[in-house]
């Protein structure tokens, strides 16, 4: 620690290019290996932005995990902004077998998981369905295999 309470690190390297800021001592490769010595400033404010990191940048169903699956299976999907959002399985004939999501949600990642049973709690029989995500203007729609 300096006399101020910061950290310093001292070490060698063997890079050629090691980062050195303005008024380092020696900012050249020395040979083989140098020695370092670099001091850090705690800063305590907090600084914000309007951009958040993290946050998709795009919509999207992610085809679900495992698939095929037998008994449960992960759907992730994305929305970069505010929206109301339906996640709806339907079978084959295009019925709605189960709504898994109906909700405004905000921009983010989000992950549910579907068991393999309707409305009424009732395990589906084995074959193929369709998940579909629906949020403001934006529509996509995967196939799923579920065995038995």
């Amino acid at each position: 620690m300096d006399l101020s309470g910061g950290p310093v690190v001292t070490g060698h390297t063997y890079s050629s290019d090691f980062p050195t800021t303005p008024g380092a001592f020696d900012q050249t490769h020395n040979g083989e290996s140098d020695v370092f010595v670099a001091k850090f400033e705690i800063r305590t404010e907090v600084e914000l932005t309007e951009n958040v990191i993290g946050l998709p940048e795009t919509f999207e169903l992610i085809q679900n995990y495992p698939n095929p699956f037998n008994s449960i299976t992960q759907i992730k999907y994305q929305i970069p902004e505010d929206s109301h959002v339906t996640l709806k399985i339907h079978n084959v004939m295009g019925q709605e077998v189960k709504t898994l999501v109906e909700s405004d949600e905000q921009a983010g990642n989000y992950e549910v998981t579907w068991d393999g049973r309707d409305a009424g709690g009732i395990e589906v029989s084995a074959g193929i369905y369709f998940c579909t995500l629906k949020a403001g203007e934006f529509s996509k729609t995967r196939k799923m295999v579920l065995l038995r």
